[in-house]
């Protein structure tokens, strides 16, 4: 159980994290982004702001391509596809 006096330290970078991964989705090429948000699935318990993230990407940049049956929201997919896969993969890593 972490400390009670760590607790704001731990949202500080949280949202910090969150913050960086944004300006990312506007400032970098969209595989960056995918990068920082699956690297943060393993920082962090429960990232769902990351799906967001990639949500938005989609929002500015997706367009329905025909090798996906026309589905606009690619990044979201697999934005939610490895969500699940990490959190599964973390319960079986030594390290984690």
């Amino acid at each position: 159980m972490k400390s009670e006096k760590s607790l704001p330290f731990a949202v500080g970078v949280r949202i910090l994290s969150f913050v960086v991964l944004i300006s990312s989705v506007f400032f970098a090429p969209w595989w960056f982004s995918f990068i920082l948000y699956v690297s943060m699935l393993f920082l962090f318990e429960n990232f769902y702001e990351g799906i967001f993230a990639l949500l938005l990407i989609d929002l500015l940049y997706g367009i329905p391509e025909a090798k996906f049956y026309g589905f606009p929201l690619v990044s979201t997919l697999f934005a939610v596809i490895f969500y699940y896969f990490v959190s599964w993969l973390k319960r079986y890593l030594s390290f984690y």
